[in-house]
C-alpha cells in the first residue's frame, strides 16, 4: 500500500508541474481567480482542478473559463494524459490549437489484469523486442481522453489541426467559437462519432461546409455561422435526425 501511495503521489506532482507551467505562461498572478495554486503541493486542491479518485491520481478535469487568462498554453500540457474536459472559455489565450492539446487526451499504458496497471507508458506497435516498449505479457490498452472541449472566445488562430481526430473514442462537445481560425474545415471531424455539440462560428474559416458532416449522427448543436464559408449546403446535413440547433 505505501508503494501504490508513493506512486500516486509521483504521478500527481508530474501533473501538477505542468499547471505550473500553465500558470506561469498565462499570467497566473493576475487570474481572477488562483486559489491554493502553487501554495499547496497537492495540485487536486487548486481552484478549477478536479482528479479522478484511483489510486494513481491524475488531473480529470480543467475548468478556468472567464478567468483572465493571457497568453499561451505550454507543450508539456499533453502530459495531462487523464484529462476528460477542459474548459477554458472567454480568456485571452493565444496561439494555435495544437497537438499540446490534442494529445492531452490519453495515453497507452500496460494492463496486466483487470483495473492492475503496470505504471508505464508502452507503444501498441512495439516489436517483442523492444522491452521498453512492450507490456512484457500484458496489454497494451488506451485510457482516458478528452469529452468536452471548450476554446471559445479566446484569442486561437492558425487552423484545426486535422489531429483532432484522434479523439474519435471520447469527444462530444467540441466549441471553439470566437477565435480567428482561419483554413477550411476538415473532413477529419467526421470522424468524431459520438460528437454532440460543433461549434465554429465567429471565426475566419474559409472554402465550403464539408459533406462528411453529414456523418456525424449524434449531433445535436451545429454552429459554422459568422466565417467565410461558400459554396451550397451539403443535403448530406439532411440526414442528422438528432440535430436541434443549426446555424450556418
Amino acid at each position: 500500500q505505501l508503494v501504490v501511495l508513493l506512486l500516486a503521489k509521483i504521478v500527481v506532482s508530474d501533473d501538477c508541474l505542468v499547471l505550473t507551467e500553465l500558470f506561469e505562461s498565462t499570467l497566473g498572478n493576475h487570474w481572477l481567480n488562483s486559489s491554493h495554486w502553487k501554495t499547496n503541493s497537492d495540485c487536486c486542491q487548486w481552484f478549477g482542478v478536479v482528479c479522478n479518485d484511483e489510486n494513481v491520481r491524475r488531473v480529470t478535469v480543467l475548468d478556468l473559463s472567464a478567468n483572465n487568462l493571457d497568453g499561451v498554453i505550454p507543450d508539456s500540457f499533453s502530459n495531462l494524459a487523464r484529462l476528460e474536459k477542459l474548459l477554458l472559455s472567454h480568456n485571452r489565450i493565444r496561439g494555435s490549437i495544437g497537438d499540446n492539446i490534442v494529445k492531452a487526451a490519453g495515453e497507452f499504458i500496460c494492463l496486466q489484469a483487470p483495473n492492475s496497471y503496470q505504471f508505464k507508458s508502452c507503444d501498441p506497435f512495439a516489436s517483442a523486442s523492444n522491452k521498453d516498449q512492450d507490456c512484457s505479457g500484458g496489454i497494451c490498452s488506451f485510457v482516458g481522453g478528452l469529452v468536452e472541449l471548450r476554446l471559445d472566445n479566446n484569442l486561437f488562430e492558425g487552423s484545426i489541426p486535422i489531429s483532432i481526430a484522434r479523439l474519435y473514442k471520447t469527444l462530444r462537445v467540441l466549441d471553439l467559437h470566437g477565435n480567428m481560425i482561419e483554413g477550411s474545415i476538415p473532413t477529419s471531424l467526421a470522424s468524431l462519432a459520438l460528437l454532440e455539440e460543433l461549434n465554429l462560428g465567429l471565426n475566419a474559416l474559409s472554402s465550403g461546409v464539408p459533406a462528411e458532416l453529414g456523418l456525424l449522427s449524434q449531433l445535436r448543436y451545429l454552429d459554422l455561422g459568422m466565417n467565410l464559408l461558400s459554396g451550397p449546403v451539403p443535403p448530406s446535413l439532411a440526414a442528422l435526425a438528432r440535430l436541434d440547433y443549426l446555424e450556418l
